[in-house]
């Protein structure tokens, strides 16, 4: 990432309806790096303010992008439209784990996964007869 920070994908988990992808983030993002553009923008409007009411709007402004930012989508091989559902993370220190879950599940005839975050692709081939008992 150009921004920093390292990306593991932990594992996925394949449901009836709906796929869950297990992740970790270690060590976090430079998130004023990341978000260089969106500051920038805020930065007139921040003028004549005290340095503690800044940070304050400055830190505000990071949380609202974050929220918004979808960092994470999945795909697979027979074009399956998926699409977010919730999650959640949490951490502490420079680290954060969490799991992030997308509808439908996945079909019977798909045989790899992709799992992008950013620009990266994490390529998971799939079982044969995953449905069988």
């Amino acid at each position: 990432m150009g921004y920093g920070g390292r990306i593991q994908i932990l594992g996925v988990e394949l449901y009836s309806d709906k796929v869950s992808v297990n992740w970790r983030l270690a060590p976090l993002p430079d998130l004023e790096a990341l978000f260089a553009a969106e500051l920038a923008e805020q930065e007139p409007d921040l003028e004549g303010l005290s340095d503690d009411f800044k940070k304050i709007l400055r830190d505000k402004l990071i949380q609202q992008l974050q929220m918004r930012r979808r960092s994470l989508t999945v795909a697979d091989d027979v074009g399956t439209e998926y699409w977010w559902t919730g999650g959640g993370s949490g951490g502490g220190g420079n680290q954060r784990r969490g799991h992030s879950d997308f509808a439908p599940g996945l079909p019977e005839d798909a045989e790899r996964l992709t799992v992008r975050w950013d620009q990266m692709d994490f390529s998971v081939p799939l079982p044969r007869n995953r449905n069988s008992p």
